[in-house]
């Protein structure tokens, strides 16, 4: 596997000037995504045009952005087309100077935050990743409605991360208000996964739905739909 390519890549440090608006926007369980607000005609415009911030949280046990990078690059970008997929590149954040502007920027959401990730921060690293901007779509997180099935790659841990990592993933779904505009549908937090941490979870999810008929359309309280899925498991 090559390494991702860090060089020539973009330089955050100018953030830490202080001159430009940082929002948060959402994060999980080791990751924080925030919007940067550049003025047009800022000589960094072009950084953050279309463009989040994804940086990892501090005391996670997450593969480096880099690892994150190669492996989106060499093993799960070759298996879709470049319009499937939330495009992202790696960025150098410059310092701690920049770390503490986004955890001062996350500090003024912390009543608003998830009550099991307020007090969480943004980690001292060289690297953090711009990832493509899909707000204003519908996002469906596939983590709590995918399982990992042990039989996808079992006996082979590079099989069984990669299953985990097609499951475990968010698709952002855009559709446009004017009519005759195509919708977009992409896949995003296509990470490596760490298989051996997750693998109980994945293992125990995996039984859920296949004990609560999630596979088969016949799950507890399930929404009947047009998904072509379900065709074969409505009753007449």
């Amino acid at each position: 596997m090559t390494s991702a390519n860090t060089s020539c890549m973009p330089v955050l440090s100018f953030l830490a000037a202080g001159n430009y608006e940082i929002n948060f926007i959402a994060e999980g369980a080791a990751n924080v995504v925030f919007q940067v607000v550049v003025q047009p005609g800022d000589e960094h415009s072009s950084i953050f045009q279309g463009y989040l911030l994804r940086v990892p949280k501090a005391g996670t046990n997450a593969h480096s952005y880099v690892e994150l990078q190669e492996y989106w690059e060499t093993v799960v970008r070759p298996l879709f087309e470049p319009e499937d997929l939330v495009q992202q590149r790696l960025v150098k954040l410059g310092g701690e100077e920049v770390v503490s502007c986004l955890n001062a920027a996350l500090e003024l959401k912390e009543e608003a935050r998830r009550a099991d990730f307020k007090g969480s921060r943004v980690a001292v690293v060289e690297h953090g990743m711009l990832v493509e901007d899909m707000r204003q779509t519908a996002a469906r997180d596939g983590e709590e409605e995918e399982g990992g099935g042990e039989d996808e790659g079992a006996g082979d841990p590079e099989r069984l991360a990669l299953a985990m990592t097609l499951r475990d993933c968010a698709c952002f779904v855009r559709v446009p208000a004017e009519a005759g505009r195509p919708v977009e549908a992409k896949l995003a937090d296509l990470d490596r996964k760490n298989w051996e941490a997750k693998r109980g979870y994945w293992r125990e999810m995996e039984r859920r739905l296949v004990e609560g008929g999630y596979y088969e359309g016949r799950e507890l309280g399930g929404v009947e739909t047009d998904c072509l899925l379900e065709e074969g498991t409505k009753k007449v």
